[in-house]
């Protein structure tokens, strides 16, 4: 399961940190490849359909769905101008489909006092996409071809769905009496309100990161990749931190600091956007240190907003949140051509204190049942 999350992670960050090669390799300009990854990413307005199916036919089953429909989005990325826009497009219905019901699988087998620290081992998948995959997907481009990253990953990810299915048990189904509705109370509009403006920030790091170090300091893809290392060393620390701190501080309070330390970040950028390359990558870790650290406390406060339909109130989650992000795509690919990494970083920040005062003064931790005397 977690061999299927990292190579899909490692697929969905090869478009954003290498969207100058794969502009070369196409012909397609960085304006059109923005384009095609927001319509990526708003292909999950249909993640509360993915959390019903999850619910109805049982996480297993489409996970490993999903897992299959991602290698056919990487293979056919591989085709060329026409492929890559089709491939693209594929690969996040399926990551989708993969996602939604593994975080809902995880979810279900533990406690909300205990799911941080779940949940944050998990999501080092992400992490560790920066840390070993992109690096060696930097090398085959610049080595062999752009079209050589995707057709690895998709490769890769065979075996590893065989495992899948091999390992973990099916989960129980839910019949139509079952089923029910999930509940989106105010404090629900205002977590998942919430969400969605840390997807948008990190959507503007992760379109112009890959462009700034190459515009910045002429770094060629494999450069890029290697440089990506130290936002995977950052990003471990941040899930490996959500394991142990979000439990103990609450989800609430670990995801006001996290997106306050991403502010940070984003704001030392938008004021000096050409520093060093160790004093920018150390900026630039700092933003990521802070949304993954937010990000990953807030999976599990997602999670418990509606126990009673789990998977539709991650399906929720994620749909809003990929929404946000495809917002982000739209904007902040023409912006940075524009108008350069500051503004992009400027807009980032600012959304970033949105989403700070909306965790703040709306809010809540969701209530969770407590044992009775004797329990």
């Amino acid at each position: 399961m977690v061999t299927q999350r990292f190579l899909g992670n490692v697929g969905f960050r090869l478009a954003f940190t290498f969207l100058r090669p794969f502009s070369v390799g196409t012909g397609l300009t960085i304006q059109q490849l923005g384009t095609v990854l927001a319509l990526r990413d708003l292909l999950g307005l249909g993640a509360p359909a993915a959390g019903r199916l999850s619910d109805r036919y049982g996480a297993t089953r489409l996970m490993i769905i999903g897992g299959w429909v991602t290698v056919a989005g990487l293979l056919i990325t591989a085709l060329g101008r026409t492929g890559l826009i089709v491939g693209f497009l594929v690969f996040g219905a399926g990551k989708l489909a993969y996602d939604i019901p593994m975080n809902a699988w995880v979810s279900d087998r533990v406690a909300y006092e205990r799911r941080g620290k779940a949940l944050g081992w998990v999501e080092v998948s992400w992490a560790a996409a920066a840390l070993v995959g992109i690096p060696i997907c930097g090398l085959l481009i610049d080595r062999v071809s752009w079209r050589a990253a995707p057709v690895a990953i998709g490769v890769a990810m065979i075996p590893a769905l065989f495992g899948v299915a091999r390992r973990i048990e099916p989960a129980t189904t839910q019949s139509a009496a079952d089923r029910v509705k999930p509940t989106l109370s105010l404090n629900s509009i205002l977590a998942l309100a919430a969400l969605c403006t840390l997807t948008f920030c990190s959507q503007l790091l992760f379109v112009g990161h890959g462009l700034w170090l190459g515009d910045t300091y002429g770094f060629d893809a494999a450069k890029v990749g290697f440089a990506v290392i130290t936002l995977g060393v950052v990003e471990a620390c941040a899930s490996l931190s959500t394991t142990v701190l979000a439990d103990r501080l609450g989800k609430r309070i670990a995801m006001i600091d996290g997106c306050a330390l991403m502010v940070a970040g984003m704001v030392a950028l938008a004021i000096q956007d050409a520093p060093t390359l160790g004093i920018g990558l150390a900026f630039l870790a700092a933003a990521f240190l802070g949304f993954e650290f937010a990000f990953v406390s807030a999976l599990p406060l997602i999670s418990e907003l509606d126990p009673a339909a789990r998977a539709q109130m991650i399906g929720l989650g994620l749909g809003a949140s990929t929404a946000a992000r495809a917002v982000g795509s739209f904007i902040g690919a023409p912006l940075y051509e524009r108008s350069g990494f500051d503004a992009l970083m400027t807009l980032g920040a600012g959304a970033g204190l949105v989403g700070i005062a909306v965790m703040i003064f709306g809010m809540v931790e969701p209530a969770t049942p407590q044992p009775t005397e004797g329990e």
